[in-house]
């Protein structure tokens, strides 16, 4: 089965004491495959390989992988090993153990349903990384979903526990709208869980909540600074690949497939945006979205800015255009419009462009809703506000 491909001679070390000479294998990337199903391989067996400038490698059966003939394929070995060095392997044939690692590497992903779409994406890119499917956990996607006849909360409790998790948040106004999504959150806080955020287009800094650290780093795949977006990704493929321990990728590589990833995602964005405006439009708009947004429009620098003020609640002061729309500083009149502000920036209609929730900006799609809005109250943004808002 393997005379047509450049097999290897290696030497089978067994925790039996038991040393086999000449065992003919085609050594992968943390397999090897050997035809000789006669074999006894078992797990915690050694494996040495004679490299051609003398060195050696030397790997730990982690799973012997023996598979049954079938189909005109012969009975053979698809072993999973992992390299260790030559003192590990003295050291446990000497006591007669394996060596064995406390809890497997996985990436998490932890991400509502409603956003498959992104998530489908950034799988790919891990598969480009060289995760294995092992390796990478995400319910919506297959084949790294729950197995058949699985138990959803007693599968990943069991990842939780046994696992060395990396978890990577899909942050989105869906995701914190799951109480699935959200026990997932808790649970990695719970398990002190190594974590990264990755905000979804239409979701800012600002909104990040629950028990994670907004203050943490994280990556906005509709950041604005495309350098600084290309940074963050470079740096996450460089944690995993460091992680996993995975090849190294070329730089001209590694642009291609990071941007091809970024295509994706404003694909997606593009499409779920024209839904959003076909959906949206001022149909839905309430009239405090619709009045704050004319307004932000015919601000000079199309901006909504946010600050804490002195008064007597403490504010915040929700101001655009030279008016300030939390004038009254009453709780009733701050939640009225920082809940027009979130829904505003929800739809894609205006953006955190501060990454702290202080200012934001009138996206394309903003300044179009904004001149139907002010077409369908009548709104002239010359005039002070107080003359639309209804009381």
């Amino acid at each position: 089965m393997l005379e047509r491909f450049p097999t290897e001679k290696l030497i089978l070390h067994k925790l039996s004491g038991e040393t086999i000479t000449d065992v003919k294998g085609l050594v992968d990337y943390r397999q090897i495959m050997i035809e000789d199903a006669s074999l006894v391989i078992e797990e915690g067996d050694f494996l040495e390989r004679t490299l051609t400038n003398g060195a050696s490698e030397y790997y730990c059966v982690e799973d012997r992988g023996f598979l049954n003939g079938m189909g005109g394929i012969p009975a053979h070995y698809q072993t999973h090993v992992r390299k260790v060095t030559l003192s590990e392997m003295e050291k446990e044939l000497s006591i007669g153990m394996p060596v064995v690692q406390d809890k497997q590497h996985k990436i998490f992903i932890s991400h509502s349903s409603k956003d498959k779409a992104y998530v489908e994406a950034f799988v790919e890119l891990l598969e480009d990384m060289g995760l294995r499917e092992d390796e990478i956990i995400c319910s919506s996607i297959p084949p790294y979903c729950i197995p058949l006849g699985g138990k959803v909360y007693e599968w990943l409790v069991n990842e939780f526990q046994n696992s060395d998790l990396h978890v990577i948040y899909m942050l989105s106004h869906s995701y914190y709208s799951s109480a699935a999504c959200l026990n997932e959150m808790g649970a990695a806080w719970a398990m002190k869980q190594k974590w990264t955020a990755i905000l979804l287009p239409g979701f800012g800094i600002s909104q990040i909540s629950g028990c994670i650290d907004s203050r943490q780093i994280s990556i906005k795949l509709d950041d604005s600074d495309i350098p600084m977006l290309n940074h963050r990704l470079g740096e996450l493929k460089d944690i995993i690949l460091n992680e996993f321990s995975l090849r190294s990728m070329s730089s001209a590589l590694w642009d291609r497939k990071r941007n091809a990833f970024l295509i994706k995602i404003k694909a997606i964005q593009d499409t779920t945006d024209s839904e959003t405006k076909d959906n949206k439009g001022t149909a839905t708009l309430t009239k405090d979205e619709g009045i704050l947004l004319s307004y932000a429009s015919d601000d000079v620098n199309g901006e909504i800015r946010v600050s804490m003020t002195l008064s007597r609640f403490g504010g915040p002061a929700i101001e655009t255009k030279g008016f300030d729309f939390t004038s009254d500083d009453t709780p009733r009149v701050c939640a009225r419009w920082k809940a027009a502000l979130r829904n505003l920036e929800s739809y894609g209609l205006v953006e955190d462009t501060s990454y702290d929730g202080q200012c934001f900006k009138v996206t394309q799609q903003g300044y179009e809703i904004a001149d139907k809005a002010k077409e369908r109250w009548n709104i002239d943004t010359i005039e002070s506000p107080e003359a639309y808002i209804d009381k």
